[in-house]
């Protein structure tokens, strides 16, 4: 069983033959959740004197943690920003103190074309209460799990913990109805 507390997500991204690029990374976050020990790994690129092999600096938004490279520095002759080119991986990684639910990441290619985010499914902390099976987003399966237990002390639809599935949670669940996890 996951320790809820301390859950560690760390994500492998690797370009196999994408010649765009990969210019940021962005996994959804749910409301409430606590994040810590960030951390990114790139390998060491000695032949392409012109990128920059800056780290990516995570950014922590409302729904989303996001990883994105810093801007070259020109004055060290770099021209472009360290992006994930093909034939490499990255690794990112932090903790979080919350459960995993699959969710919809988000990776910004940097060269322009017609599709500029690629998506991915993939587990990732996020903290929906009424998210009842888990799934990444409150729809008519967590319905269906509360209506089922309705009028007992079950323990997966009472969502407010009072002890019965009742009004109450029907409340919650109704309220938060079509919230997900998913990045953007």
């Amino acid at each position: 069983a996951l320790d809820p507390t301390h859950n560690r997500y760390e994500y492998n991204i690797f370009n196999m033959n994408l010649d765009r690029q990969i210019g940021s990374f962005e996994v959804p976050i749910g409301d409430g959740v606590v994040l810590s020990d960030f951390g990114f790994h790139a390998p060491v690129e000695d032949e392409e004197p012109l990128y920059s092999a800056a780290p990516w600096v995570p950014t922590v938004n409302a729904g989303s943690i996001v990883w994105a490279p810093p801007a070259p520095n020109a004055g060290a002759g770099e021209d472009f920003p360290n992006t994930i080119r093909y034939g490499t991986m990255y690794t990112f990684w932090f903790t979080a103190d919350s459960e995993l639910a699959d969710s919809v990441v988000a990776l910004a290619q940097h060269k322009p074309g017609t599709e500029p985010v690629l998506t991915a499914i993939i587990a990732a902390p996020c903290m929906l209460e009424a998210d009842l099976n888990s799934d990444g987003v409150i729809d008519t399966a967590d319905l269906g799990l509360l209506i089922g237990e309705f009028g007992t002390p079950g323990t997966l639809a009472d969502i407010n913990t009072d002890g019965i599935v009742d009004t109450a949670d029907l409340g919650l669940l109704i309220g938060s109805f079509g919230e997900d996890c998913i990045a953007g």
